[in-house]
């Protein structure tokens, strides 16, 4: 790592030296990028100089004049910035500014045409947040005490109302280099030098409504030229910005379950000059789980996503650049938080079967939550005794038994993920002798048959007929005369068998149909040809 970043270093100094700003800009996103630098730190530009070094007269350059100055504008005199030649008053200049991140006065402050001698008090206002009217915004006034009244101070002001002050225990010079820097969260500090004694000065943060975006110079008139006041005048101004960072927002930390995508949300991010949707986001998967192989699709978008392959913690970390200011944010990182659910093994449902006919058992309706592939694992838990069938799995999801004696068997399937198993389901079988199921269809026959209403039958003795011929069947099933109980089904299917087998009634005939409604004839001869088919 220390290697790579001594060779992306230099080429950074070689694309700065080579093609200036915009390589330098482009070297710092690779960076970010590569996760070596997460942000830039904001360097203190300066904006705006003013020597006021132009004939006596108006300020210009830019400056506009306070609205409700009183005593007249402040002009250019003697190459200095300075009050009008009028007794008590106050009158200030302001420019447009971006204020959005910090602002840092530099000036010098000294009597008119450099008086000395005996100290004499005058303030004057540096400030920021004016909408360009007298006593309006948040700023600082630098007073300067006489020798014979009181210390030197510096005040907090917001619309002309005090808010703080600091204290020295001097008297500043007569010629002052004052450094003031008002900061984005409403904090200020700075320093005021003269006479080789340094007064260092500091305000806390605080919630500060700007009127406008201006900086201004606003100075207080002396009452007269003879008392203990004196015209201040301000010279060798700078006024430097320090660019804001655009503030990362990776979103709120979310709970998951394996197998979902991840969508994750960097809209909130914000610079101060630019729309969210300018700016460069950079998004990192700093962590993972140790089964996991998840990647981020759409690491360079707002809304990237990704797949939770496994239970754990991700951790996620977003950059966002601003172009036009060449700064980027503080990393902000997001957590997903996944939670693997157990699968539910589903056998399916209970089956009735007959001893030698295979039975096919469908755990296919098992689910995993996760989303996950499934594998199945089916076990034999109970058969009768004197039983030794086996269970065959012959795919996936599905497995076989052959019942090789009556009773009930139960089987069992446990369904698994990568990551763990469902909890074991089972499914009942029970097996008949095919006497006993062909009795079982044959009397659901007779049960139906003498449910229906006479209409239904092609003459009144027919329901009687067709019941003698399922009862003498089930005689003979129970006296080990299968070939009688075969006879006597086929007897009464073909009485039965016009819209099953043809899809119309039988007509008169040896074939004659003696049940004339089509649903009937269904529902008889399903159970009568169910009886036949295992006999």
């Amino acid at each position: 790592m220390a290697a790579r970043l001594v060779k992306l270093v230099a080429l950074l100094a070689a694309a700065t030296l080579s093609v200036g700003r915009r390589a330098l800009e482009l070297a710092r996103w690779i960076l970010v990028c590569l996760g070596i630098l997460a942000s830039f730190p904001a360097q203190a530009q300066v904006t705006f100089t003013d020597d006021f070094n132009r004939p006596d007269g108006a300020v210009g350059n830019g400056w506009f004049s306070m609205a409700g100055n009183i005593g007249g504008n402040l002009v250019i005199r003697n190459g200095a910035l300075t009050t009008p030649l009028y007794e008590g008053g106050s009158a200030g200049i302001y420019r447009p500014l971006d204020l959005s991140g910090s602002i840092r006065f530099a000036a010098t402050i000294t009597d008119e045409n450099g008086f000395s001698g005996l100290l004499k008090r005058y303030t004057t206002h540096f400030g920021v947040g004016g909408d360009g009217g007298l006593n309006r915004g948040y700023e600082v006034v630098v007073y300067r005490g006489d020798q014979n009244y009181a210390n030197s101070a510096v005040f907090l002001q917001y619309n002309g109302a005090q808010l703080d002050v600091a204290s020295s225990t001097f008297q500043f010079g007569p010629s002052l280099s004052v450094d003031v820097t008002f900061n984005p969260d409403g904090s200020v500090g700075g320093n005021i030098s003269g006479d080789g004694a340094t007064f260092t000065f500091s305000f806390g943060a605080r919630q500060i409504p700007y009127l406008g975006q201006n900086a201004f110079i606003q100075l207080d008139f002396p009452d007269t030229r003879t008392s203990t006041f004196t015209y201040p005048t301000v010279d060798d101004l700078s006024i430097a910005t320090t660019p804001t960072a655009p503030t990362a927002v990776a979103g709120v930390n979310q709970a998951t379950y394996v197998g979902r995508t991840v969508y994750l949300d960097g809209s909130a991010s914000f610079a101060p000059n630019t729309p969210s949707a300018s700016l460069q986001y950079a998004w990192t998967l700093m962590s993972r789980p140790s089964a996991s192989a998840a990647v981020l699709t759409g690491a360079s978008i707002a809304t990237p996503s990704f797949f939770d392959d496994a239970p754990g913690t991700f951790v996620l970390q977003l950059v966002v650049t601003d172009p036009s200011a060449g700064l980027s944010s503080a990393p902000s990182q997001v957590t997903v938080s996944s939670t693997w659910v157990a699968p539910a093994a589903n056998p399916g449902p209970a089956v009735s079967s007959i001893v030698g006919s295979q039975v096919t058992l469908d755990g296919t309706a098992s689910i995993d939550p996760n989303g996950l592939p499934l594998s199945y694992a089916w076990s034999l838990l109970v058969k009768p005794s004197g039983s030794a069938a086996q269970l065959s799995t012959p795919s996936d999801g599905y497995a076989t038994l052959t019942p090789d004696v009556t009773g009930s068997y139960s089987v069992g399937l446990v369904v698994s993920d990568r990551f763990g198993n469902s909890p074991q389901a089972t499914v009942a079988v029970s097996a008949i002798t095919p006497g006993d199921f062909a009795q079982g269809r044959i009397s659901c026959a007779l049960n139906y048959i003498a449910g229906m209403p006479a209409s239904q039958f092609q003459a009144p003795g027919h329901r009687n007929s067709l019941s003698n011929f399922a009862l003498q069947a089930i005689t003979a099933i129970q006296g080990g005369n299968t070939s009688i109980a075969r006879q006597k089904l086929n007897d009464a299917i073909v009485r039965t068998d016009g819209y099953p087998r043809r899809g119309a009634l039988d007509g008169p005939g040896p074939g004659l149909d003696w049940i004339v409604d089509p649903t009937a004839q269904f529902a008889v001869y399903q159970c009568l040809s169910d009886a036949l088919a295992v006999l």
